[in-house]
C-alpha cells in the first residue's frame, strides 16, 4: 500500500480515530525495536563423523570390576 493512499485514508478518518492510528503505529515502532534479532543456526550435516568412531566389539559386555556386583 502507497504512502499517499494511507495518508488520503488517514485524513478522511475523525480526529478521535486518528489518534488511534498513531497510537498504533507507536505501539508497532516499540515492539519492532525491542524484539532482538535472533542468529540464523546453520543446518547440522547428518555423517560427518561417520567412520571415524569405533566402538570395541565387547562393548555391551560386564566390566571384569563390577563381577562381584552382579552375583
Amino acid at each position: 500500500m502507497g504512502e499517499t493512499l494511507i495518508l488520503k485514508k488517514y485524513q478522511q478518518l475523525p480526529a478521535t480515530h486518528q489518534v488511534l492510528v498513531v497510537d498504533f503505529i507507536e505501539f508497532l515502532l516499540k515492539k519492532t525495536k525491542k524484539q532482538p534479532v535472533a542468529p540464523k543456526r546453520k543446518k547440522r550435516v547428518l555423517g560427518t563423523l561417520k567412520g571415524q568412531i569405533q566402538m570395541s566389539a565387547d562393548f555391551n559386555e560386564p566390566l571384569d570390576d563390577l563381577q562381584e556386583y552382579m552375583q
